[in-house]
């Protein structure tokens, strides 16, 4: 039975893990800077120009969601899946294939997407909680409102949203197969949260935006160093690999 000293001993070693992962995806974001601005402004670009359609596509939900009860219901548990369920799902298929395959780089990768999902999850809630944007379901005047702890006054940009891309995007850079359903989860994570009138379209786009660039960061910093941590090829001395 593990005391409560070696407890304490795997906890600061995997918190130091997590921590190393961190600033290994902060010195991707460093060393491709201009790559990572371009894309932040693409998608500060979209967010701006979503926020010019907000309101016809809030009221288009509004005017026909009740004509197809269906969609209402695949939003309901879509937005359930985005509650960190999506993200559990794919990270348990990686540990899975880790085991399966006895290859260690499958479980950094499965850590560094849920980290990317932590860290989205808390700078958007940061975020949110301060702008307090009223949510399209609150019937109330679209503005800006300050800090606040008001669960309808959260809105803009969409936690869940962000959360699913961040692992998605983290996918796509460290296991591109699994990423591109990583990805189509995530994208019905995002129309969920539109449907069910949760956020506001330019929530949603500014949600795909930072949790893209901060999955993405995580993905590469893990497939760089799954990448150096790779054995040598071996050669035949005479030439032939």
């Amino acid at each position: 039975m593990i005391g409560a000293g070696g407890l304490r001993a795997a906890f600061r070693r995997f918190a130091n893990v997590c921590a190393n992962d961190v600033r290994g995806a902060w010195e991707v974001v460093r060393a491709r800077r201009r790559a990572f601005a371009s894309a932040l402004a693409v998608f500060v670009l979209l967010t701006l120009l979503a926020f010019t359609q907000d309101r016809a596509v809030d009221e288009w939900v509004l005017a026909h969601r009740a004509d197809f009860p269906a969609p209402g219901r695949a939003a309901h548990y879509l937005r359930w899946w985005g509650r960190g369920h999506d993200t559990i799902f794919f990270v348990l298929l990686l540990l899975l294939w880790s085991a399966l395959r006895r290859d260690g780089r499958w479980a950094r990768y499965a850590r560094a997407c849920a980290l990317a999902m932590i860290v989205a999850g808390i700078a958007i809630n940061v975020v949110r909680v301060g702008s307090g944007r009223p949510r399209p379901r609150a019937n109330l005047p679209d503005r800006w409102r300050g800090p606040t702890l008001i669960y309808a006054h959260q809105s803009f940009p969409s936690g869940h949203t962000s959360a699913s891309f961040a692992s998605a995007a983290c996918m796509v850079m460290a296991a591109p197969p699994l990423g591109v359903a990583a990805l189509a989860s995530a994208a019905g994570v995002g129309w969920s949260s539109i449907y069910s009138r949760a956020h506001h379209l330019s929530d949603v786009v500014a949600g795909v935006g930072a949790g893209s660039l901060i999955g993405a960061a995580f993905g590469l910093a893990a497939r760089r160093r799954a990448v150096g941590r790779a054995p040598p090829a071996q050669h035949d001395p005479r030439g032939v690999a």
